[in-house]
């Protein structure tokens, strides 16, 4: 399965990633949304790949995965607890995890997708068409059905 993570370019994630600082990307959420069943119905990591792109600009990289974990019924505790044991490899400055679990405490699943081999690739656009314009995560069978030409 194909997703794509669209990243706020203003936490300059991307870098982090193609660079090997950021190891894990985190998605957090209150409901099982989008890519919670994906993941949860097929948690073989080899099956998974990730493209990247930040907010208004095309992909440039892509990984794969080399695990998955999934965290549910998530307390503020517990949030805290993830937080402080993987903030380096999510990208987190660990100065900002008192503020981020903060805006996490009323989330109750994550998921960790412990990334492998990223790397960048040549740009391309993707038409969005169907799955909401302020979506950060897409999740589909194959990204060629969207890649623009």
């Amino acid at each position: 399965m194909d997703h794509i993570a669209i990243l706020n370019p203003k936490w300059g994630l991307l870098p982090k990633i193609l660079s090997g600082e950021k190891t894990i990307e985190s998605r957090w959420y209150v409901n099982r949304v989008s890519p919670y069943k994906e993941f949860f119905e097929n948690p073989n990591p080899k099956k998974h790949k990730i493209y990247f792109k930040d907010s208004g600009k095309p992909i440039t990289a892509v990984s794969g995965l080399k695990k998955i974990e999934i965290y549910d019924s998530l307390t503020p505790i517990k949030i805290k607890e993830v937080l402080n044991k993987y903030y380096k490899e999510i990208g987190f400055g660990k100065n900002r995890i008192d503020s981020i679990a903060n805006e996490y405490k009323n989330k109750n699943y994550c998921i960790l997708l412990y990334l492998d081999n990223p790397r960048r690739i040549e740009a391309f656009d993707i038409n969005k068409k169907g799955f909401g314009s302020a979506c950060a995560w897409m999740s589909l069978d194959d990204i060629n059905k969207i890649k623009k030409k």
